[in-house]
């Protein structure tokens, strides 16, 4: 049987004016590159892998990570906007996955983001519930789960 979650052979990247943004499943972070120098602007760092490259609307880049939780943080300066999980609290057990401990509702897809909404989803086995999520672009207040 072949492996169904392989995508970290490689790190995909959004370019915005001068700044090459990726994620990376090795070192838990976003990064931001100069795209003339490659030099690096700033790294935000979650608590797991970030395994798609990140979104960016409006000044603000989101993006999603292994640890259960949709980021938006300021693309100039890397601060923090919010982060949202759709995991309820009784569920934040975290699990051995690849050497890390994440939830059982990783947050294994890119974010969209249109009309002031951002969209992903969270899930990992088959026998558990997922989530679709829409979140507000600028608060990151839940629309639905």
């Amino acid at each position: 049987m072949t492996d169904m979650r392989d995508f970290d052979s490689a790190l995909f990247v959004s370019v915005v004016g001068d700044s090459v943004y990726f994620g990376s499943s090795v070192t838990d972070s976003i990064h931001c590159l100069n795209i003339h120098s490659g030099a690096q602007e700033w790294t935000y760092t979650t608590d797991g892998p970030v395994r798609f490259p990140p979104s960016y609307d409006n000044g603000k880049i989101y993006f999603a990570s292994d640890d259960g939780y949709a980021y938006c943080i300021d693309a100039g300066d890397s601060s923090l906007e919010w982060k949202y999980t759709p995991i309820p609290p009784a569920d934040r057990r975290r699990m051995c996955n690849n050497g890390k401990l994440i939830p059982m509702w990783p947050i294994r897809t890119g974010t969209a983001v249109a009309g002031g909404h951002v969209y992903f989803a969270a899930s990992l086995v088959p026998w558990r519930s997922s989530y679709l999520c829409s979140v507000d672009a600028a608060a990151g207040t839940e629309n639905y789960r």
